[in-house]
C-alpha cells in the first residue's frame, strides 16, 4: 500500500523537478533551485524569498558539538511551509498533501538559541505537487545556514494525487518566485 502511494507521487512529480545523483557541484550549477533569483544558493540573502517564519531554537536541537543538529533543518522547513500554510487559511485536514522531496545543502554552523528565520517561495506549482524553494538565515547576523527544496504533493484519503484547489493555488501563487 505505501508502495503504491509513494509511486503514484513520484509519477505526478514533473521529472525536471526531482533531483538526480550528481555530484554536489555540478548539482549545485545545474539545479534549477534559485534560477528564477539570478544568484547562487551560496549568495543568497535575507528577504529575496516572499513568505518568512521564525524558528526559534531549542537545547534539544543540538548535537554533540554545540551545533544545531543538521536533521532539524528539514523539521524546520516542514514547520515553516505548513504553519505559514495554516495561517492562509489553508486546511491541511480537507486537503491532505505528503512530503515527496526535500533537500538541503549547509553553508554555516548555528547555535542554541539562536532564531533561526526561514524563508520561502513557490517555484513551481503544478497540478497535484508544489515545489518550494527555501533559505534560512540566522536573526542574529542574517547569515546564511542552508538553501534547500521541498516538494509537496496534494493527496486524496487513498494516496492518489489530485489537484491543488483554486483557493490554495492561489495562496501558492501569492509567494511565486
Amino acid at each position: 500500500m505505501i508502495g503504491n502511494i509513494i509511486r503514484n507521487i513520484r509519477r505526478s512529480i514533473p521529472s525536471n523537478l526531482v533531483t538526480t545523483n550528481k555530484s554536489l557541484t555540478s548539482h549545485l550549477c545545474q539545479t534549477p533551485s534559485f534560477s528564477s533569483l539570478k544568484v547562487t544558493p551560496s549568495r543568497l540573502q535575507r528577504g529575496l524569498l516572499k513568505a518568512s517564519f521564525n524558528v526559534p531554537t531549542r537545547v534539544q536541537d543540538t548535537d554533540l558539538m554545540g551545533h544545531i543538529n543538521n536533521v532539524n533543518y528539514y523539521a524546520f522547513m516542514d514547520t515553516a511551509i505548513c504553519s505559514w500554510s495554516m495561517e492562509k487559511a489553508a486546511n491541511l485536514k480537507e486537503e491532505p498533501r505528503f512530503i515527496a522531496e526535500t533537500g538541503l545543502t549547509y553553508y554555516s554552523p548555528c547555535l542554541y538559541p539562536e532564531t533561526i528565520v526561514v524563508e520561502f517561495g513557490t517555484e513551481y506549482i503544478g497540478n497535484s505537487s508544489v515545489k518550494y524553494q527555501v533559505g534560512m538565515f540566522s536573526k542574529v547576523d542574517d547569515r546564511c545556514l542552508c538553501t534547500g527544496h521541498f516538494i509537496h504533493v496534494y493527496v486524496k484519503e487513498d494516496g492518489r494525487p489530485t489537484p491543488i484547489s483554486i483557493p490554495t493555488r492561489n495562496i501558492l501563487e501569492s509567494i511565486q518566485i
